[in-house]
């Protein structure tokens, strides 16, 4: 069984990063797998994903970069749902490697969370 993993361009980032200016964009998606991708999945298996990435707080969801960002991580065919901004302050509860993708987001400039389920 596979789990589900926040891959980053870094790694993993440890310690406490969170500052009150700090604001990570979260994308919710579902694309396509090419060649290559960290998780890898077969080629044109579907996933659903969020990206979280780092942008100056307040600023509008650059769904550009988003875009720009999965295609990088070896996924094609992205279409997007919805995206939000999430502060340090909303991490209460969350699962760790919801944590560990903000980390990474704010350590390296985005992560990639890809579930295992496959998407129709």
């Amino acid at each position: 069984d596979r789990q589900d993993i926040c891959f980053s361009k870094a790694g993993y980032s440890t310690g406490s990063l969170y500052a009150m200016n700090d604001e990570v964009h979260i994308f919710l998606a579902i694309a396509s797998a090419l060649s290559g991708n960290e998780s890898a999945y077969p080629v044109g298996e579907r996933h659903a994903m969020m990206l979280f990435m780092y942008q100056k707080k307040g600023t509008d969801h650059d769904w550009g970069m988003a875009e720009e960002t999965i295609s990088e991580a070896r996924w094609e065919n992205i279409e997007f749902s919805k995206a939000g901004s999430l502060s340090s302050e909303n991490l209460n509860g969350k699962d760790q490697v919801f944590i560990d993708c903000y980390e990474s987001a704010l350590a390296e400039g985005s992560a990639l969370l890809v579930y295992t389920d496959i998407e129709e």
